[in-house]
């Protein structure tokens, strides 16, 4: 694990950081990401704030960091195409819940 990267990432991202976070404990309950999403995203601000940082970590080299979200949320890549769609899903599921809850 790259613990400067990772804290590079932390200070960047630091909602997408603790959602990241929050998959690695939702796997071992069980839970879909789209559950995970629902679980930990409950208010429009914090939906706002991680659809911005999804948003522009996308925008940016989103794969200088792949090993280090797959750290953070204990999850496997098969390559960067697999790991760039995975948080585009993500992304999706962030705007359907920033919709119901912003309304």
């Amino acid at each position: 694990m790259d613990f400067e990267r990772e804290k590079l990432f932390e200070e960047k991202y630091p909602d997408l950081y603790r959602l990241l976070s929050a998959f690695a404990g939702g796997a071992e309950e069980g839970l879909s990401d789209w559950d995970v999403v629902r679980r930990e995203v409950t208010d429009c601000e914090t939906a706002t704030k991680l659809l911005e940082q999804v948003q522009a970590f996308l925008k940016e080299k989103p794969m200088d960091f792949e090993h280090v979200v797959e750290d953070i949320a204990n999850y496997y890549f098969e390559d960067t195409d697999a790991f760039v769609e995975w948080m585009e899903r993500i992304k999706r599921y962030l705007s359907s819940v920033k919709g119901r809850l912003c309304g």
